[in-house]
């Protein structure tokens, strides 16, 4: 067994250099390309926003694109390999998010033709102030996240290459912020189209030849039964990690988090000429997003059909989780010249069409949101207004590159860490965004105070948590028993643990958990309803908002029709201190306030 670990593993070939050099090159010809048409450049909206220039089936692969990273490739075939099927209910939380933006969300932000999706904040609140606490939220979040998106390619890259971590995450980061700011929004765009469809070839490739080495699909489904990789854990506790409640309710919240109050993803649906067009590229995108899970999460267990009996973590060869598929290629189809490079161009796709997107949107949040109010930057010519973003844009790069190597010495599997960092940052922004459309009596007090509970709890629980060390997630059986025979040889699933790897606990092991050993998949969810608590807690307390001096189109409209007949009944009129005559119209009133 010592001798299998110690093993040298095959490198790149020249043909996966090939592979994995024509994505690259191609993203940095379109990068080009888009950046010397004369529409791109044309005014700061074309930069960021391209309304009515870009195609339907673009957006939709973009949208994939900015959801799906490598976190996803790389961390759903982990969650598969080692913790099982649980992964899959998160469809469920899903198609509820999904349903949510198309009838709700929607129709809202879109009809309001913002470019900013915080102007929002200031429509519905009157409060400016507001509006900037919400875009340095989700500024941090963005930022974050860029961060340990450049990050999670190089535990592969790292593998089947002999440059470290750093190098690769600075060739990769200076790649993507090259065309990102070169380009715009069009760049992003048409770069996603390419690097969703290498995202989608990888795995796809993995499974088929994976399948084919075991003897078929009969027996690959054989291994995967034997070893429980589906089976459904229904435990409804919140400090249980993997169980069917946990995941359904974190694909709701990913679904808020990428598409609902998401200014990347809001640049591509207002994009879209009308109303129904955004609704139906939302639908679209919300299938797209559920086959490309499946796609991913079957990855996984096809990486578990061939290590069944002789895992590679277990065994020492890997030192993370989430290097099993990128250990895979190159220890099982390294001898295939080529897929090794398919495979990383997959990853490294999913980190650029990621990453473009969010400092594309840094670049628009900032512009918008604070530079463009400013007296010196409204009086810039647009050639000069473009030459800003394309700045902004190249700081976002550069900024998201630096956390990357700083994200390289964090513990811990990427999916555990991204959730704790992004879910830190992100619901205090639901929290304003959804007290907005779906209260109408919450003021700006309650929003405020909402934003600041939720960010400080969820930041409370994430910090701890990577204090004390994250305490592993409880992992199914694995298996070495195969690791002194030949590879592919049928074993028994159950034999020794190392001390790096941690068994499945007795069920009363709940008893010492502390609030730091919350799910990061509830932590979202839990900093969303404390907060939305919070904000209508305050804003009875300072006196809610009279629904005929809010802005016409801000709020839900069984929302708005329920309030008012709510306020009717109880004050019977419009405004129990000032007369009706003096508000003849919603709409005007709103105006008057903002």
């Amino acid at each position: 067994m010592e001798e299998t670990a110690q093993k040298e593993l095959p490198k790149f070939s020249t043909l996966d250099y090939v592979v994995f050099g024509a994505v690259l090159v191609i993203s940095l010809l379109i990068g080009l390309l888009c950046g010397f048409q004369r529409n791109s450049s044309s005014s700061p909206l074309n930069y960021v926003q391209a309304k009515g220039s870009l195609a339907p089936p673009a957006i939709v692969l973009s949208l994939l694109g900015g959801a799906i990273s490598a976190i996803s490739i790389l961390g759903i075939a982990t969650e598969a390999y080692y913790f099982g099927a649980e992964y899959l209910i998160s469809f469920v939380g899903i198609t509820l998010g999904m349903t949510l933006l198309y009838f709700i969300l929607l129709p809202i932000l879109f009809t309001l033709n913002l470019v900013s999706i915080h102007k929002y904040i200031e429509l519905r609140y009157a409060s400016p102030v507001l509006r900037k606490l919400s875009c340095l939220s989700q500024l941090l979040n963005l930022t974050l996240l860029m961060g340990i998106l450049l990050y999670a390619p190089s535990v592969a890259l790292s593998t089947v290459t002999n440059l470290p971590s750093w190098a690769l995450m600075l060739f990769l980061g200076c790649v993507c912020t090259f065309y990102t700011t070169l380009g715009g929004v069009r760049a992003v765009v048409w770069t996603d189209v390419l690097q969703v469809i290498v995202m989608v070839l990888g795995p796809i490739t993995i499974i088929a030849l994976c399948i084919t080495e075991v003897g078929g699909v009969g027996q690959a489904w054989a291994i995967v039964q034997n070893g429980s990789r589906f089976t459904i854990n229904t435990d409804p506790s919140i400090f249980v990690r993997n169980s069917a409640w946990g995941t359904a309710v974190y694909g709701f919240y990913l679904t808020l988090m990428f598409f609902g109050a998401n200014q990347a993803a809001f640049q591509r649906f207002s994009s879209m000429r009308s109303l129904q067009m955004a609704q139906r590229i939302s639908l679209l995108t919300g299938v797209g997003w559920i086959i490309l899970w499946s796609v991913f999460f079957f990855s996984g267990l096809a990486a578990y059909v061939v290590y069944h009996d002789c895992d590679p973590l277990a065994s020492g060869k890997i030192r993370k989780h989430d290097m099993i598929l990128s250990y895979l290629i190159m220890d099982r189809l390294g001898h295939l010249r080529g897929v090794a490079g398919l495979f990383v161009a997959a990853v490294c796709g999913g980190a650029l069409s990621s990453t473009s997107s969010y400092s594309n949107s840094i670049a628009c949040l900032i512009w918008e949101d604070f530079l463009k109010e400013i007296t010196f930057f409204s009086r810039l010519s647009p050639t000069s207004s473009v030459t800003v973003l394309k700045m902004l844009s190249l700081l976002a790069g550069v900024v998201g590159l630096i956390l990357g190597i700083l994200m390289d010495s964090l513990k811990g599997h990427i999916i555990k860490i991204a959730n704790l960092i992004v879910l830190s940052t992100s619901s205090s922004i639901f929290t304003v965004y959804l007290a907005g459309i779906l209260n109408p009596w919450v003021n700006y007090k309650g929003a405020i105070a909402g934003l600041v509970a939720s960010s400080c709890f969820s930041l409370w629980i994430a910090i701890g948590s990577l204090m004390q060390g994250m305490s592993p997630t409880p992992m199914l059986h694995l298996s070495t028993a195969g690791c002194s025979t030949t590879h592919g040889t049928t074993a028994a699933l159950l034999t020794t643990y190392p001390p790096n790897v941690t068994q499945a606990p007795p069920p009363d092991s709940s008893e010492s958990n502390t609030i730091y050993d919350i799910s990061d998949f509830y932590l979202g969810i839990l900093s969303l309803i404390l907060g939305l608590l919070v904000a209508n807690i305050i804003s009875i307390f300072t006196g809610v908002v009279n629904p005929w001096t809010l802005r016409t189109g801000v709020l839900a409209p069984p929302c708005e029709r329920f309030y008012k007949y709510l306020w009717l009944k109880i004050h019977g009129e419009r405004n129990p201190h000032i007369p009706k005559e003096a508000i003849p119209d919603g709409q005007r009133a709103a105006e008057t306030l903002l």
